[in-house]
């Protein structure tokens, strides 16, 4: 059962990078650009491109549902906000993920909801909005979509690994 968008749209990759852009503006002004400070936002986004190439599951619906709802507001904005027009910015070269890189989402989840729960310094806000950003921008054919093919080769490949498929 699949819920929500499977493809992202040219207004959900334009609210993706409007996310990337504010939160780098804040890191840049507020937060003193501290390269520290922005671990949290982009390990979140590399999570959040992990769950959108989910082909299923709650995660993956999740996911979706989220890209649904990016996709919705950013083509409104673009449409009736600027008068602009909106297609299809979905990359034809997606990596699937393999069972092992399902597990290596799965741990990766885990891990975020613990990192989240027991620790007092992550900001949840930047948790998020990388994780939303990394949702709205990995399936896209730019630059930002790229980053979806060695991140899925990494899980599936680390995933296999784990199961002792790689010897």
């Amino acid at each position: 059962m699949n819920l929500g968008a499977t493809t992202v749209s040219l207004g959900g990759a334009a609210a993706g990078t409007i996310i990337l852009a504010v939160v780098v503006q804040r890191w840049w002004i507020k937060e003193g650009h501290k390269v520290p400070a922005l671990i949290p936002y982009i390990l979140a986004g590399f999570y959040g491109v992990l769950v959108v190439l989910c082909a299923g599951g709650l995660l993956g619906s999740a996911g979706h549902i989220v890209l649904w709802g990016g996709n919705t507001i950013g083509d409104a904005g673009l449409v009736y906000g600027v008068g602009g027009h909106t297609h299809n910015a979905t990359s034809h070269r997606i990596v699937p993920l393999t069972d092992g890189g399902y597990v290596m989402v799965l741990l990766a989840t885990a891990l975020l909801i613990g990192a989240l729960k027991w620790s007092k310094k992550i900001p949840k806000a930047k948790v998020v909005l990388g994780s939303t950003t990394g949702i709205l921008l990995g399936l896209n054919a730019g630059v930002a979509g790229a980053l979806a093919v060695p991140l899925a080769n990494f899980a599936n490949l680390s995933g296999a690994w784990w199961a002792g498929g790689v010897q």
